[in-house]
Protein backbone atom coordinates (compact mmCIF):
# COMPACT_ATOMS: atom_id res chain seq x y z
CA UNK A 1 0.00 0.00 0.00
CA UNK A 2 3.11 2.67 0.59
CA UNK A 3 4.08 1.76 -2.64
CA UNK A 4 1.23 2.65 -4.26
CA UNK A 5 0.89 5.81 -1.88
CA UNK A 6 4.08 6.75 -3.46
CA UNK A 7 3.88 6.12 -7.11
CA UNK A 8 0.17 7.95 -6.75
CA UNK A 9 2.04 11.29 -5.37
CA UNK A 10 4.48 11.23 -8.15
CA UNK A 11 1.88 11.32 -10.71
CA UNK A 12 -0.33 13.78 -9.10
CA UNK A 13 2.79 15.76 -9.33
CA UNK A 14 3.91 14.97 -12.79
CA UNK A 15 0.58 15.93 -13.34
CA UNK A 16 0.75 19.65 -11.48
CA UNK A 17 3.99 20.52 -12.71
CA UNK A 18 2.79 20.34 -16.09
CA UNK A 19 -0.45 22.41 -15.29
CA UNK A 20 2.02 24.47 -13.65
CA UNK A 21 4.37 24.91 -17.17
CA UNK A 22 1.30 25.62 -19.09
CA UNK A 23 -0.01 28.68 -17.12
CA UNK A 24 3.60 29.64 -17.18
CA UNK A 25 3.91 29.49 -21.13
CA UNK A 26 0.50 31.18 -20.85
CA UNK A 27 1.15 33.95 -18.65
CA UNK A 28 4.36 35.12 -20.47
CA UNK A 29 3.36 35.22 -23.91
CA UNK A 30 -0.17 37.33 -22.84
CA UNK A 31 1.76 39.74 -20.32
CA UNK A 32 5.35 39.56 -20.17
CA UNK A 33 6.65 40.30 -16.40
CA UNK A 34 8.10 44.30 -16.36
CA UNK A 35 11.45 45.33 -13.71
CA UNK A 36 10.42 47.88 -12.06
CA UNK A 37 12.94 50.40 -10.14
CA UNK A 38 11.63 52.61 -7.09
CA UNK A 39 13.17 55.47 -7.33
CA UNK A 40 13.90 57.32 -3.48
CA UNK A 41 14.56 61.15 -5.45
CA UNK A 42 15.37 62.78 -7.69
CA UNK A 43 18.69 65.00 -7.27
CA UNK A 44 20.74 66.87 -10.06
CA UNK A 45 24.17 66.03 -10.43
CA UNK A 46 25.52 69.12 -8.95
CA UNK A 47 24.19 68.57 -5.41
CA UNK A 48 26.16 65.03 -5.26
CA UNK A 49 29.78 65.48 -3.34
CA UNK A 50 31.50 63.26 -1.19
CA UNK A 51 29.89 65.42 1.90
CA UNK A 52 26.51 64.12 0.49
CA UNK A 53 27.61 60.84 1.05
CA UNK A 54 29.51 60.70 3.98
CA UNK A 55 27.44 62.87 5.88
CA UNK A 56 23.61 61.95 4.76
CA UNK A 57 24.21 58.52 3.11
CA UNK A 58 26.43 56.97 5.52
CA UNK A 59 23.42 57.48 7.95
CA UNK A 60 21.40 55.46 6.19
CA UNK A 61 23.21 52.86 6.67
CA UNK A 62 23.56 49.73 6.91
CA UNK A 63 21.88 48.20 3.90
CA UNK A 64 20.33 44.91 3.55
CA UNK A 65 16.68 43.69 2.63
CA UNK A 66 15.04 45.65 5.13
CA UNK A 67 16.55 48.67 4.50
CA UNK A 68 17.82 49.03 0.46
CA UNK A 69 20.34 51.57 -0.52
CA UNK A 70 19.20 54.16 -1.98
CA UNK A 71 18.51 55.05 -5.54
CA UNK A 72 18.47 58.35 -7.45
CA UNK A 73 17.44 59.51 -10.44
CA UNK A 74 19.28 62.08 -12.02
CA UNK A 75 17.89 63.73 -16.08
CA UNK A 76 19.46 66.07 -18.52
CA UNK A 77 22.74 64.59 -18.44
CA UNK A 78 25.21 64.99 -21.16
CA UNK A 79 28.49 62.64 -21.79
CA UNK A 80 31.49 64.40 -21.48
CA UNK A 81 33.07 61.33 -23.39
CA UNK A 82 32.42 58.31 -25.55
CA UNK A 83 30.67 55.36 -23.40
CA UNK A 84 33.56 52.93 -23.40
CA UNK A 85 32.92 49.06 -22.79
CA UNK A 86 35.03 47.15 -20.01
CA UNK A 87 35.49 43.46 -19.94
CA UNK A 88 32.65 42.85 -22.81
CA UNK A 89 30.04 43.26 -20.57
CA UNK A 90 30.64 46.67 -18.69
CA UNK A 91 30.33 50.46 -19.26
CA UNK A 92 32.05 53.47 -18.04
CA UNK A 93 31.48 56.80 -19.12
CA UNK A 94 31.31 60.36 -17.61
CA UNK A 95 28.12 62.45 -17.47
CA UNK A 96 27.70 65.98 -16.47
CA UNK A 97 24.83 67.90 -15.87
CA UNK A 98 26.35 71.58 -16.71
CA UNK A 99 29.24 72.21 -18.89
CA UNK A 100 30.88 74.28 -16.19
CA UNK A 101 30.54 71.44 -13.46
CA UNK A 102 33.39 68.49 -13.37
CA UNK A 103 32.59 65.03 -15.34
CA UNK A 104 31.29 62.06 -12.47
CA UNK A 105 32.35 59.17 -13.51
CA UNK A 106 29.27 56.16 -13.84
CA UNK A 107 29.90 52.56 -13.93
CA UNK A 108 27.47 50.17 -15.59
CA UNK A 109 27.69 46.27 -15.08
CA UNK A 110 26.25 44.04 -17.08
CA UNK A 111 24.59 47.00 -19.30
CA UNK A 112 26.60 47.06 -22.36
CA UNK A 113 24.15 45.30 -24.60
CA UNK A 114 20.98 47.06 -23.70
CA UNK A 115 22.65 50.21 -23.73
CA UNK A 116 25.53 50.82 -25.44
CA UNK A 117 24.67 51.52 -29.10
CA UNK A 118 22.15 54.34 -27.41
CA UNK A 119 24.49 56.00 -25.58
CA UNK A 120 27.05 56.23 -28.39
CA UNK A 121 24.57 57.86 -30.42
CA UNK A 122 23.35 60.50 -27.54
CA UNK A 123 26.86 61.32 -27.23
CA UNK A 124 27.56 61.83 -31.01
CA UNK A 125 24.74 64.29 -31.31
CA UNK A 126 25.16 65.31 -27.76
CA UNK A 127 21.63 64.63 -26.65
CA UNK A 128 20.75 64.14 -22.88
CA UNK A 129 20.85 60.83 -20.92
CA UNK A 130 18.89 60.38 -17.96
CA UNK A 131 20.27 57.66 -15.25
CA UNK A 132 19.18 56.11 -12.42
CA UNK A 133 22.00 55.00 -10.09
CA UNK A 134 23.18 53.95 -6.31
CA UNK A 135 25.57 56.22 -4.94
CA UNK A 136 28.93 55.27 -4.13
CA UNK A 137 32.96 55.83 -3.76
CA UNK A 138 35.39 54.64 -5.43
CA UNK A 139 38.27 54.45 -3.37
CA UNK A 140 42.20 53.92 -5.06
CA UNK A 141 45.35 54.39 -3.20
CA UNK A 142 43.79 56.63 -0.92
CA UNK A 143 41.93 59.18 -3.33
CA UNK A 144 38.52 58.60 -2.88
CA UNK A 145 35.88 59.81 -5.79
CA UNK A 146 32.14 59.99 -5.72
CA UNK A 147 31.14 57.37 -8.61
CA UNK A 148 27.40 56.39 -10.09
CA UNK A 149 26.64 52.83 -10.22
CA UNK A 150 23.87 52.62 -13.08
CA UNK A 151 21.15 50.32 -12.82
CA UNK A 152 19.13 51.99 -15.83
CA UNK A 153 19.38 54.83 -18.58
CA UNK A 154 17.57 56.79 -20.87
Amino acid sequence: MQNFNFLFSIRHHRCRIAEFDELVKIGLTENPPQAELLIDMEVPLSALNLTFHDKLLIRLSPFGPGNMIPLFQSNQLFQSAPPTIMKEAHLKLFVQDKPENPPMEVIAFNLRADFYEGLMEAYLQQKPISLVYHLEVNEFRGNRKLQLRALDMA
